[in-house]
């Protein structure tokens, strides 16, 4: 189960964002105005679930900043443990990971 994403020069997402979840409810609505990221938020939750099924993604970093480097973080629950990870992705298509807890 998701928890949380957290997003930072992905797509429109040029500051970090993060996206939490309660895993108590059962749905969860992403509403907001036009433009306001929430398409590239749903692309940034299949890339992540790509990367998790090791699938081929397409990420891309921010228009508007020179940095190369997207960095996604997951927070989920598998078999009752909490799991947390940051990847740096580059757009050249190298992914580090970073294995939280």
């Amino acid at each position: 189960m998701l928890i949380e994403l957290s997003v930072k020069n992905c797509f429109v997402f040029n500051n970090q964002i993060v996206f939490s979840l309660d895993p108590t409810n059962k749905a969860t609505a992403i509403y907001g105005p036009n433009n306001a990221g929430k398409t590239c938020l749903i692309k940034c939750i299949q890339a992540m679930k790509g990367i998790l099924l090791n699938q081929r993604i397409e990420i891309k970093s921010n228009l508007f900043s020179n940095d190369s480097v997207c960095e996604l973080g997951i927070t989920f629950e598998y078999e009752k443990n909490i799991l947390s990870f940051c990847l740096l992705f580059w757009t050249l298509g190298v992914i580090f990971f970073l294995r939280m807890h």
